[in-house]
């Protein structure tokens, strides 16, 4: 099997930035440290990899993101556009540009347009939400063999995706349950809003959710599709004539745009009878969670996913690094108690601590 700079840095005792500075002949160096490096290449017969030279000769490389316009969705897309952007600026010194191409979320037809532009571009790797599912999978099954793509926020498994940055839907799902079986007890209605198009996360939500609710009592749950552009007077038009009057005692809405639903019981007079579950921490989701209407929220850290997906996908191209084929985030559950502390620890400054590890001690 062929050596890695990592196999040289783990052998020698020192970090991938300092056998990158030995093999460079630039920077610090002990003299101890560089002989018990080269020692270790020449033990290893480890071979530079031709991609990472390049970059150290300031030959520029261009890497992608596909997602969807950050207004969609109650602007969740500006949370791991948040990520993206740190990690463009941590990787802008090593002469790598980022460009996003940001799609409309409910159009196949937008999303080939903006992927073919990305093609386009020269790109040497591309991070994807995935979330029109069949046409990401039209888009990855026309990409040359080898290129690489990492997905974020969903997967689509078995595609050849280098990784997936995800948190573990399922089990989330299950969490969500947990959480609803806390807020409603014995046999009383729960019902899931489902905000069209879904993905293969989404689902994946729901069946951890009813998994969990029918194997502990509880009857077959009622799913109500919603098509993801409807809100204000149009969302409220649908859910009055499908709930009749009649509430359930809970709703588990299965992505970000609890806060549509939560307006909507307030305005009914609802906000505190009807239990809500559901995710993401944007602003309006905080305002509904902070008045008691949402009862909890589940973050999928999706500041992280953006960034740890560029940065893994640089790192594979430098480094020749091995990627695990997903790489999952926390569940982490949010209240009203711990919405503010949980805030003020999501600081950036720790995700940028991670690239500059490559060129350090």
């Amino acid at each position: 099997m062929k050596s890695t700079i990592k196999d040289v840095a783990r052998m020698a005792g020192v970090s991938i930035g300092t056998v990158d500075r030995v093999l460079h002949k630039r920077g610090r160096v002990s003299l101890e440290t560089r002989q018990r490096v080269e020692k270790v290449i020449r033990d290893l017969k480890y071979q530079p990899n031709i991609f990472a030279k390049n970059l150290v000769k300031n030959e520029p490389v261009r890497l992608g993101v596909l997602m969807p316009r950050t207004e969609q969705d109650g602007e969740f897309w500006r949370l791991p556009e948040v990520g993206i952007r740190q990690a463009k600026r941590d990787l802008k010194p090593l002469n790598v540009s980022v460009r996003i191409y940001s799609y409309d979320k409910y159009s196949d037809s937008d999303f080939e347009k903006i992927a073919e532009q990305a093609l386009q571009d020269n790109l040497r790797g591309i991070l994807i939400a995935p979330t029109q599912v069949e046409a990401a999978r039209r888009l990855v099954s026309s990409l040359p063999a080898g290129f690489p793509f990492i997905y974020f926020d969903s997967h689509i498994p078995k595609t050849g995706a280098l990784s997936s940055v995800i948190q573990d839907s399922r089990n989330s799902g299950t969490v969500a349950a947990r959480l609803m079986r806390l807020l409603v007890p014995g046999e009383e209605e729960v019902q899931i809003l489902r905000f069209l198009p879904s993905d293969y996360h989404l689902e994946q939500r729901i069946k951890g959710f009813c998994k969990y609710f029918c194997g502990n009592g509880k009857k077959e749950i009622e799913i109500l599709d919603i098509p993801g552009h409807y809100s204000g007077e149009v969302l409220a038009e649908m859910l009055d004539t499908h709930f009749s009057g009649q509430f359930p005692r809970g709703i588990f809405v299965i992505n970000s745009k609890i806060f549509e639903v939560a307006d909507y019981l307030s305005n009914r007079g609802l906000g505190e009878q009807v239990a809500l579950v559901g995710y993401d921490l944007i602003p309006q989701n905080i305002k509904f969670l902070k008045q008691g209407v949402i009862d909890f929220l589940i973050s999928q850290s999706p500041e992280l996913q953006g960034y740890t997906g560029l940065i893994s996908l640089y790192r594979h191209l430098m480094f020749q690094e091995s990627i695990d084929l997903e790489i999952r985030l926390p569940i982490e559950i949010i209240t009203k108690e711990n919405v503010d502390s949980y805030a003020s620890t999501r600081s950036l400054d720790a995700f940028g601590q991670k690239v500059s590890m490559i060129y350090s001690d």
